[in-house]
C-alpha cells in the first residue's frame, strides 16, 4: 500500500466536529478529530459610556465590546436646581424662614425694615440650598452670574459678590454682612486687567468659610480668589457652626 492510499485510509478514520469559538485564544483538535489548529484574534474592547449617544464597535476598531459600562449622569436633580434658579429670576422663589435674629434696635440704621425691633429673619424669593456640598452643585450654574446673594443661616452671614465691568478690566467685589448686628465688610481687591471681557472672562467657582475668613473663588485665565476677614464685622462662629446656605 502506498503512503499516499495509507494516509487517505488514515482521514477516513477521523471523526468531524463542528467548533464554536466564543473567545479569542489557539484552539488544537483532539486525538482522532478531524480539524486544524485554530486561532482567534478577534479585537475586543471594553466600553465605558458617559454620555447618550450611538457607540458601534467599528468606530473604535474592535469587533465588539467586553465589558460594556454604563455611566449616565442622572440630570433629574441638575433640572430641579435650574428649576429653583429660574423661578428665583421669576421672583417666585420659596420663602425660607431662618432662626437668625434680626438687631433689637429699632432705629438701627442698617436695619431700615424692622421698625419694631426682634425677631427672625424671613427671606422671601429664596432657595434653601443646604449644605455647602450643596451649595457647590449650584455653583457651575452661578459661574455666569454677574450678582451672587448667599446668606450662611447658622452664622447668620449675608455675602454679596459682585462683578463689576470697568474698561478693559472686571472687577470682584465681595461684601459680607453680619445680620445679627448689621455691621458689613468688603474685599475688592483682586483686579485682573488681562481680563478678555468679551469672552466674561470671569466666572464663579465657588466660596468657602475658614480660619475666619470668607473666600470667594473665581477663574479667568488663572484661579483666584476675593478674601475678607470676618472679624472686621464683629463676628463670632457658633458652636457647631452647621454650614447652612440659602440663594436669596
Amino acid at each position: 500500500m502506498s503512503f499516499i492510499a495509507g494516509y487517505l485510509m488514515g482521514l477516513e478514520d477521523l471523526k468531524n466536529e463542528s467548533k464554536k469559538i466564543e473567545e479569542n485564544g489557539e484552539y488544537t483538535p483532539d486525538e482522532g478529530v478531524r480539524w486544524d489548529k485554530v486561532t482567534v484574534d478577534v479585537p475586543i474592547k471594553g466600553l465605558t459610556v458617559s454620555e447618550n449617544g450611538t457607540y458601534r464597535a467599528a468606530n473604535f476598531d474592535a469587533a465588539g465590546f467586553d465589558p460594556v459600562n454604563i455611566n449616565v449622569p442622572d440630570y433629574r436633580d441638575d433640572m430641579e436646581r435650574y428649576k429653583k434658579l429660574w423661578l428665583l429670576a421669576r421672583g417666585e422663589g420659596e420663602t425660607v424662614e431662618t432662626d437668625i435674629p434680626k438687631p433689637n434696635d429699632p432705629d438701627d440704621p442698617n436695619n431700615p425694615d424692622n421698625p419694631g425691633g426682634g425677631g427672625n429673619y424671613v427671606f422671601e424669593n429664596a432657595i434653601d440650598v443646604g449644605s455647602l456640598d450643596d451649595l457647590d452643585k449650584y455653583t457651575p450654574m452661578l459661574e455666569n452670574a454677574e450678582t451672587i446673594d448667599i446668606v450662611e443661616i447658622g452664622g447668620g452671614l449675608a455675602l454679596h459678590l459682585e462683578r463689576i465691568y470697568n474698561g478693559n478690566r472686571i472687577d470682584v467685589k465681595l461684601t459680607v454682612t453680619n445680620l445679627k448686628n448689621g455691621m458689613s465688610t468688603s474685599g475688592d481687591s483682586c483686579f485682573r486687567t488681562s481680563l478678555d471681557i468679551r469672552n466674561n472672562g470671569c466666572e464663579y467657582t465657588g466660596i468657602q468659610i475658614h480660619n475666619g475668613m470668607v473666600s470667594a473663588y473665581y477663574r479667568s485665565d488663572f484661579s483666584f480668589s476675593v478674601d475678607t476677614w470676618l472679624s472686621e464685622i464683629d463676628f463670632q462662629a457658633p458652636a457647631n457652626w452647621d454650614r447652612h446656605f440659602i440663594l436669596v
